[in-house]
């Protein structure tokens, strides 16, 4: 269905794409028996939606020619790469809004012992996603984002920054 059909519509393929990674999300809540939080839906949602509009950004920008220049099996010409980048960046803010908004909710607070810590996420967060869009609008980045992400040695650290972070936010307070 996906591949032989929605992905040539525009943007349909980009929206389904995130709501497939976030249905994976809710089953994989399901298997195992936890239940998976609205805030982690809609910030996956929107994480995966600026994934989605990055690789196409990607796709679009690896092509040259006119700006009507269709690709093969794909809903977009050359001329939509601009659109698609700032609907991507809109998205990835988005889920940074969604995180912080998070961080500050009693949701938050009632599941970790310092929730402060988890407001260390939110930079990390934009900038490994500003620094994706900006090598993407470079030319930097040639194959599909999550892959440059996990070759990418400032994604790593921002990562393990995450976990160290996440730790924080665990561990008993102090007197």
């Amino acid at each position: 269905l996906y591949s032989g059909w929605v992905k040539t519509m525009p943007l349909a393929d980009v929206f389904l794409l995130a709501g497939l990674y976030v249905y994976r999300l809710v089953v994989g809540g399901e298997v195992s028996g936890h239940t998976v939080s609205v805030w982690l839906l809609n910030f996956s949602f929107f994480c995966f939606l600026s994934l989605a509009f990055l690789k196409r950004y990607v796709e679009l920008t690896a092509h040259e020619g006119p700006p009507e220049v269709a690709l093969a099996r794909r809903g977009y010409v050359t001329g939509d790469a601009a659109m698609l980048g700032a609907m991507g960046v809109g998205s990835h803010f988005v889920a940074a809004v969604v995180l912080a908004l998070y961080v500050h909710s009693e949701t938050a607070g009632a599941i970790y012992q310092r929730p402060q810590f988890l407001w260390g996420l939110v930079p990390a967060y934009l900038f490994l996603q500003c620094r994706l869009w900006l090598w993407a609008s470079r030319g930097w980045i040639e194959e599909d984002p999550v892959r440059f992400v996990l070759r990418d040695r400032a994604g790593w650290m921002l990562l393990g920054a995450g976990v160290l972070v996440y730790l924080l936010a665990v561990a008993p307070a102090g007197r």
